[in-house]
């Protein structure tokens, strides 16, 4: 039977090495190991930029920050790109497409002095009708999590979007209630002292990623008698770090393996590297924490909180998996499973997210099952989020414009084996630190743009990228540096100003 039809699920700051099949041995995945087991894993995947914005656009286009305009948070997209990106070009050839959860296509824009106008941002929000489902961002279909991460997606409205509203819909007294049960102020008494780290006391048939789950069953129902393409956005396992119960409980702090830790490591590494680990004041603790000032047990209490929101979703997945099978339409749909970003998690005395191009935040999980692909396949070569909506695109008998990605049965079927894939962060959010990054089989290279400095890992010897040899391999360098010139795709889109003053 021939694929017509795509659901995508994603995730948000997902490590790759947390599923099984990446050789996690924490026993949180079993229903993605099974889907990976069943399609093709793709070892070597990263992201083209290690922000939420940015990079869901270029899952969305198969272009780069460069060619779409979301080149950082805050940023919307400007208004040509949008008919140009997979959801509008398969609605144009009548596919029936849907969105569920978080989109973060645009700003949050939570103060009021936010210039957005789309339907993300908060002032915005408040003022759609209530039975308001779309057509957003080239989706049919629309509903929407605001966020997803506490405060941002939990009621009373317009917090929220449409979860929010579905939260409060016996009240505002009981959308105020579910408020505070997700909040720290409510937090279960297992919750451990950690930061952005406690056990929510909302119940798990409230919580977002049971939500997503939930509707994006009814979804599928909704379109299994055409071509659809349906994209179900978990919010987790972003921080802050909060899982409900049963999953709170389901990894202890003392079994949770915890990365090498050695501040000297940072001595060599570019300086902002140092200041974050170190802490950067009360102003940064939204965007991160003193990764390198966390105890041992501090930081395994977050890995365990975090590997709970990761075994929620799995569980989530499960049954998205089961209504695919259930609905008979396991044969012609293709599914497709990937995070937005990885997640540092104390690697490097660093903590969430930031312009640091380790593999922990740039290597994301990949596994997609289609017919045609061999089951228990793993393709090695370094990949990209740029190489999925080309490849989506062919599934549903969509034609994107252009793209700057590739189709990546070409990469299954062994017709092309990819060398190299590129990722960028212009980050201006508190400082400015501009960082282009080469990934080969054999290396990885991030130039700090205008800085002396740079950055030089060499995977096989040095896998967990501790040792930096940007000074001591200077024709590799100059090797890899070449190759970044080549590959980088010039700015086809202008550096807009964010049009909010919290891009979240």
């Amino acid at each position: 039977m021939a694929v017509d039809s795509v659901l995508l699920v994603t995730s948000d700051q997902q490590r790759a090495d947390t599923l099984g099949a990446y050789g996690s041995a924490m026993g949180a995945t079993p229903a993605l190991d099974r889907l990976a087991a069943a399609g093709v894993t793709f070892t070597d995947a990263v992201c083209q930029h290690p922000y939420c914005q940015p990079s869901r656009w270029t899952l969305l286009t198969g272009l780069h920050p460069r060619g779409h305009g979301v080149w950082t948070n805050g940023v919307d997209p400007p208004d040509e790109v949008i008919p140009r990106g997979l959801a509008a070009r398969a609605a144009a050839a009548g596919v029936r497409t849907a969105f569920v959860g978080k989109a973060h296509f645009a700003t949050n824009g939570v103060l009021r002095r936010s210039r957005s106008r789309h339907a993300e941002a908060l002032v915005n929000a408040a003022r759609l009708p209530a039975d308001w489902t779309g057509p957003y961002m080239g989706f049919d279909h629309v509903e929407l999590i605001q966020l997803g991460h506490f405060p941002f997606g939990y009621g009373p409205a317009p917090l929220g979007l449409h979860y929010g509203r579905w939260l409060g819909r016996d009240g505002r007294r009981a959308a105020w209630r579910h408020f505070l049960d997700a909040s720290p102020a409510r937090k279960l008494p297992s919750s451990p002292r950690a930061p952005q780290t406690w056990h929510a006391a909302l119940p798990e048939a409230l919580h977002p990623t049971t939500w997503v789950a939930d509707r994006t069953i009814e979804a599928l129902r909704a379109r299994r008698d055409a071509p659809f393409f349906v994209w179900a956005s978990f919010p987790d396992p972003h921080h802050p770090l909060d899982p409900p119960a049963p999953w709170c409980h389901r990894f202890a702090a003392r079994d949770m393996p915890l990365p090498r830790r050695d501040p000297a490591e940072l001595d060599g590494k570019p300086p902002w590297q140092g200041r974050f680990s170190r802490g950067l004041g009360p102003w940064a603790r939204a965007l991160n924490v003193a990764g390198g000032r966390l105890t041992d047990a501090e930081l395994g209490a977050m890995s365990a909180a975090y590997h709970g929101m990761v075994a929620q979703i799995d569980h989530a997945v499960g049954r998205i998996l089961g209504a695919v099978d259930d609905l008979g339409l396991a044969g012609r749909t293709a599914v497709v499973f990937t995070s937005d970003h990885g997640e540092l998690m104390g690697d490097h005395g660093l903590m969430f997210k930031g312009p640091f191009h380790y593999q922990g935040l740039l290597r994301v999980p990949l596994v997609v099952r289609a017919a045609g692909w061999a089951a228990g396949a793993r393709v090695d070569d370094p990949v990209g989020l740029v190489d999925l909506a080309p490849t989506l695109a062919r599934w549903l008998g969509a034609a994107l414009p252009r793209a700057h990605g590739r189709d990546l049965d070409d990469v299954v079927a062994g017709r092309r084996h990819p060398d190299a894939a590129i990722t960028e962060n212009d980050h201006r959010i508190g400082f400015r630190e501009h960082v282009q990054t080469v990934t080969t089989a054999a290396a990885r290279l991030s130039r700090h743009v205008g800085r002396p400095y740079g950055e030089l890992y060499l995977r096989d010897d040095d896998p967990g990228e501790h040792v930096n040899r940007w000074d001591d391999r200077p024709a590799l360098r100059r090797d890899l540096e070449a190759l970044l010139d080549e590959r980088l795709p010039p700015w086809e889109v202008a550096q807009r100003p964010p049009v909010s003053r919290s891009p979240a």
